[in-house]
């Protein structure tokens, strides 16, 4: 505490004893307890499985029994990206698409059953008026289950460059086996706005790539629109959040 790290690896024997462990050819479930990131490749390579949990509070080890055990059937998301490496460490600036990517991006999370998406529709006239994202997803596992479905979107014609991907909004859907819900996001279309070579905070016409999944890199669906209109202006403090029912 108080210093710096050379690296993010796990401290002491820590990564030895899962090699080793490995190596005995046993189905081996790491469970990693850290107040902030660490590089796991070499980790998630070995193991048949990887738990991060961070501090888990007083009923974490109530909890991870009952996810370990099959009791209950996790859902949960991570809230940072982890690196593969030190060396993609600040990962907050000089990001390029295609570059290096991190070994598991900061949306990623599995579950004991499997979500099936289906019948995107897109709903979008102008750059003044909200859009309609709507899909289907069903449970279609033999378990019940939590699915946290996530939309993004990507300017196609931005007079600047723009994020691969931008995170519009999210929500999380609790389904028994069998059961499907459709799932509504309004955008308002002060989310697509940005500061353009004047300085305006500004949503432009033209191509936007509307994409729903599991994460941003389990992408289910996706559908390219075009907003009509003019250039609209608006202030920071005018963004709407993104309503879903």
């Amino acid at each position: 505490e108080g210093n710096d790290a050379t690296n993010l690896d796990l401290t002491g024997v820590q990564e030895e004893l899962v090699k080793t462990l490995a190596g005995t050819g046993t189905p081996l479930v790491v469970v990693v307890l850290s107040g902030r990131i660490h590089t796991l490749a070499s980790i998630a390579r070995r193991a048949n499985a990887l738990l991060q949990v961070f501090p888990p509070g007083e009923e974490g080890g109530s909890g991870l029994g009952d996810v370990l055990t099959g009791k209950t059937n996790p859902s949960g998301r991570l809230p940072v990206s982890l690196p593969r490496s030190v060396g993609q460490i600040p990962n907050d600036i000089g990001l390029r698409a295609g570059g290096d990517h991190p070994m598991f991006y900061g949306d990623h999370g599995l579950s004991y059953t499997t979500f099936a998406y289906s019948d995107l529709a897109v709903q979008a006239k102008s750059t003044t008026e909200p859009i309609e994202v709507s899909i289907e997803v069903q449970n279609r596992g033999e378990r019940a289950g939590d699915e946290v479905v996530q939309l993004y979107c990507r300017d196609e014609v931005a007079s600047v460059a723009r994020p691969n991907r931008m995170l519009l909004g999210f929500t999380r859907l609790s389904l028994i086996p069998g059961q499907a819900r459709r799932v509504t996001f309004t955008v308002h279309p002060s989310r697509l706005a940005f500061y353009d070579p004047a300085m305006r905070f500004v949503t432009e016409p033209g191509a936007f790539t509307f994409s729903i999944g599991a994460s941003s890199v389990d992408i289910r669906a996706e559908k390219t629109i075009v907003l009509d209109g003019q250039v609209a202006e608006y202030q920071q403090r005018e963004i709407v959040a993104t309503k879903v029912v």
